[in-house]
C-alpha cells in the first residue's frame, strides 16, 4: 500500500511531495527502495516533505530538518546543524585539564565525566598538547551525536550513560 500510494502521488508530477511515514510497514528491501526513490526525486529537483518518527531514516535521506515540540519549532535548518560534534576528553586531573582548555580559549562543553572540545582541532593535536603540558588524558574520542541522541535527551544525558575505558 505504501508503494502504491507514492506511485499514485507521483503520477501527477508534483513540484512538492508530502510523505507521512513512507517506510512504515515495509521490509528492509522496501525501505531501501523508498529511500533511494526519495533521494532520486530530490536530485531531480523535487521538494519532499517527510514526516517520520524513525530518526535514522530521516538522517539517511533528508538534507534539512524541522523539529517541533511543545507546539513550537525547536529547530529548523540543515540536518548537520542539529547534531553536535567534538572531541570528548577526560583526565584524572580535571582541574588542570579545564584550566589548560580555558587558557587556550578552546570552545568546550563541560560534561559529567570530562569535556567536549567543540573547537575544530585535531584529536592528535589535543593529545600532544595536553601531554606536553603535563596532562595525561585517560580518555579521548571523536564524538558526533545522532538525531536520536539530540532528540531524546540531549548530549549531556547521552554521554553520562556511556561507559568509557
Amino acid at each position: 500500500k505504501q508503494r502504491l500510494g507514492i506511485a499514485k502521488a507521483l503520477i501527477a508530477k508534483p513540484d512538492c511531495l508530502i510523505l507521512d511515514e513512507p517506510t512504515n510497514g515495509l521490509d528492509p528491501q522496501g525501505i531501501a527502495q523508498i529511500r533511494t526513490l526519495i533521494q532520486n526525486l530530490h536530485q531531480q529537483g523535487m521538494n519532499i516533505i517527510l514526516s517520520s518518527h524513525l530518526l535514522g531514516e530521516v538522517e539517511a535521506c533528508c538534507t534539512h530538518l524541522v523539529v517541533i515540540g511543545d507546539q513550537k519549532v525547536q529547530y529548523s535548518g540543515p540536518i548537520e546543524g542539529y547534531s553536535q560534534t567534538g572531541i570528548h576528553i577526560q583526565s584524572q586531573n580535571h582541574t588542570d585539564l579545564l584550566a589548560f582548555i580555558q587558557t587556550h580559549g578552546w570552545e568546550h562543553t563541560p560534561l559529567k565525566d570530562g569535556l567536549l572540545i567543540t573547537e575544530s582541532i585535531a584529536a592528535d593535536t589535543i593529545n600532544r598538547m595536553c601531554f606536553e603540558n603535563g596532562i595525561t588524558l585517560s580518555h579521548l574520542s571523536i564524538y558526533e551525536s545522532s538525531l536520536e541522541d539530540n532528540f531524546i535527551g540531549g548530549l549531556n544525558e547521552y554521554l553520562s550513560t556511556l561507559v568509557f575505558s
